[in-house]
Formats: structure tokens, C-alpha cells, sequence
């Protein structure tokens, strides 16, 4: 009897022990094979240490990739249709790698269009990184912002007529990609087909008309975002998002100026500045100084607000 009991407690013991690993056992390679740490491909490399390491076996085994290449150009085959040429290569860690070879390029510069595409996506990630918030759905044309000040007041319109309206230069194909932009990124919403009502589009003239052409309205995301403008982490953000945007403030920060000496100082058109100079001014980065009692002879002028200004000592 001591015996039996002895057996049935080992047994039970046993089977608790089995049941725990291989719990244990699922759990590890469920987090091996559906986590995060393979960002990209297989081997969990980030796609800018991928193409580093593509450029770097390129360049060790340069001799080989050339007569490859050589060769390839004086055959016929599959690899003409894009004009790429599919290889594998043992990487300087001794791992076969499969390569994508532009034929139009020596080897050298097959891998230096990696390390230039590697700098490139690095350089987006760190800017990403920087732009938190509200901003980081933004399009990277500060075009955006002026649409969605634009649509604000108006509560619905087309893409012709916002760039008309806004008569900035800014091309109806241009405005076109923004509202596209846009919608994608969930800051705007078309407006269903059918009939328009004034109450419901401001700029509208009519009291009631058919709608010939697509238009958008503000979501509460876009709305959301024009409210966070103001805030001093949206300045921060804005100014990373907007490079061109942050040269700007600097050379404001130092002495007001107006657009075409901003232009003579940055070597960028006017248009450009003006769209800037207008966006930051919605996003409350600068203000105006209107010429007094109207004279002709002066322009309007632009400086950055006073927390601009400490921002900018933050971020340079």
C-alpha cells in the first residue's frame, strides 16, 4: 500500500513536470518565431544593416561580382526583363546571401547604391524618431497643413478650389496628392456623392448644388491636429518634420525678414518660402509685422515667436 502511494505521487509529479515544459516549450517558440526581433527578414537584421552587409559582401568578393555581372551581359535570359541580375554570395560572416544586381552598374556601384539607400533610410528613421505626436500622420508637404487650416473654415471642398483659394502657386495636381495624402493617412474624409448644402460647405455660393467633384472634409483625427498646433511638443515635432521649415526659423530668430530676403539668403524660390512662412504661421512658430500706417515701399515681415525662439536653442 506505502508502495502505491509512493507510485501515484511520482506519476503525478511526472505529469505536472511534462505539462510544465511543454507549456514552457510552446511559449519560447511562439516568441522566437512571431515576435518583433526579426524586423525585416530571417535573420533579424533591421533593413539598414541588410543593405550594409549586402554593400560589404559586394566588396569582398568584388572580382567575382564583376565577371558576373560580365557575363550576365552577354547571355540571354530572364534577368533582362528588369534588367537585375539574382545571385547568392557568401557574406563576409561565411552565410550565403541572395543579391539583387543592377545590370547597369559596375559592382562598385551596386554597393555603393546600398550604402547611399542604407544613409537614406537611417536618416528617415532618426527624423521619424524625432517627430512625435499628432504630426507623425502628417504629409511631409507643409502643403498639408495649409489644407487643413484651409478645410477648418471652409468644412468641405475640392481640390482645384482649395489650391485657387489658398493662391499660392501651389498647382491643383500638387493639392490633389496632399488631400490624397491626407485621406490616407486618416486626416481627411470625402464627402459622400449627392447633393451639397451651403450650411454644410461654407464656400459654397449656391444654397444647394450637384457635387461634380470629390470633396473632402476634415476628420476629428485632422481636426485633433489642427488643435494640438499650437502646443509647444507640436512646435518641436513641426520643426523636425519640416526642415526647410526649421532653416527658416533659425534665420528669423536672428532678425525679421521678409520673403524675398529670405529667398536671397536660403537660395530657395519665393514660392517655396511663402508656402512655408504660411504653414508655420498656422502652426504659431512666427508672427507678421504688417508695414505701418500702409506704406507701398515696405513688406511684411517674419519673426519667431518668443517659444520658437526656445525651441530652436534646444534643437540646434
Amino acid at each position: 500500500m506505502v508502495f502505491l502511494f509512493w507510485f501515484v505521487g511520482w506519476l503525478g509529479y511526472f505529469l505536472v513536470f511534462s505539462v510544465i515544459s511543454l507549456v514552457f516549450d510552446s511559449v519560447f517558440i511562439y516568441v522566437m518565431v512571431f515576435s518583433g526581433s526579426h524586423l525585416e527578414d530571417d535573420s533579424g537584421m533591421s533593413r539598414v544593416e541588410r543593405l550594409r552587409r549586402e554593400a560589404d559582401t559586394i566588396f569582398c568578393r568584388l572580382e567575382e561580382v564583376e565577371e558576373r555581372l560580365e557575363e550576365a551581359r552577354h547571355r540571354e535570359g530572364s534577368h533582362w526583363e528588369d534588367n537585375t541580375l539574382e545571385i547568392s554570395l557568401g557574406s563576409v560572416d561565411g552565410d550565403e546571401i541572395d543579391l539583387s544586381l543592377d545590370l547597369d552598374l559596375s559592382a562598385v556601384e551596386n554597393a555603393q547604391k546600398r550604402y547611399d539607400k542604407a544613409n537614406e533610410v537611417e536618416e528617415k528613421l532618426k527624423k521619424k524618431e524625432k517627430v512625435k505626436g499628432e504630426l507623425v500622420d502628417a504629409p511631409s508637404d507643409p502643403v498639408s497643413i495649409l489644407v487643413l487650416a484651409h478645410l477648418k473654415k471652409a468644412k468641405g471642398d475640392y481640390p482645384k478650389n482649395i489650391a485657387l483659394t489658398l493662391n499660392q502657386d501651389i498647382g491643383v495636381k500638387r493639392c490633389r496628392r496632399c488631400c490624397q495624402a491626407l485621406k490616407e493617412n486618416g486626416l481627411l474624409e470625402k464627402i459622400p456623392s449627392g447633393m451639397l448644402k451651403r450650411k454644410n460647405v461654407k464656400l459654397k455660393r449656391s444654397l444647394e448644388t450637384h457635387q461634380h467633384h470629390t470633396y473632402y472634409t476634415l476628420s476629428d483625427t485632422g481636426s485633433h491636429l489642427l488643435r494640438k498646433l499650437g502646443q509647444k511638443e507640436t512646435k518641436k515635432s513641426y520643426l523636425y518634420k519640416y526642415p526647410e521649415s526649421r532653416k527658416i526659423a533659425k534665420k528669423l530668430k536672428q532678425k525679421p525678414h521678409n520673403p524675398r530676403k529670405l529667398q536671397n539668403k536660403l537660395k530657395t524660390n519665393k514660392k517655396t518660402i511663402k508656402i512655408h512662412l504660411k504653414a508655420m504661421n498656422i502652426a504659431g512658430l512666427i508672427k507678421t509685422n504688417k508695414p505701418k500706417n500702409h506704406d507701398t515701399n515696405q513688406q511684411t515681415t517674419y519673426k519667431t515667436t518668443e517659444q520658437t525662439n526656445k525651441i530652436l536653442k534646444k534643437i540646434t
